[in-house]
């Protein structure tokens, strides 16, 4: 895993768990496999801009914060509304 994904591959994982999705869940939001969002996780994979900017509008949190941010930047300033109740509404138990 390349330094600068570790921000991003960090804060992935901890939004969806924060928010207690499955990585299925987010993958099916994002309309990939739940391999491919597996590897925005961990690093195997970067996600698209597009796919980013839809995560970051997800887990309500903005876009330089998603891919540069520290673990007190996600939730110490005011942040957009998350828009997990798109995905929640048959979400199974996070991963």
């Amino acid at each position: 895993m390349e330094n600068n994904n570790i921000h991003l591959c960090r804060n992935l994982r901890t939004l969806r768990r924060y928010h207690r999705l499955s990585q299925r869940a987010v993958a099916a939001f994002l309309e990939v496999d739940r391999s491919t969002y597996s590897y925005y996780e961990r690093g195997s994979s970067e996600p698209p801009l597009k796919k980013l900017a839809q995560l970051a509008e997800l887990f309500g949190v903005s876009l330089d914060t998603l891919v540069f941010g520290g673990l007190s930047d996600l939730f110490s300033t005011p942040a957009p509304t998350p828009n997990i109740d798109c995905i929640t509404a048959d979400k199974p138990p996070a991963e």
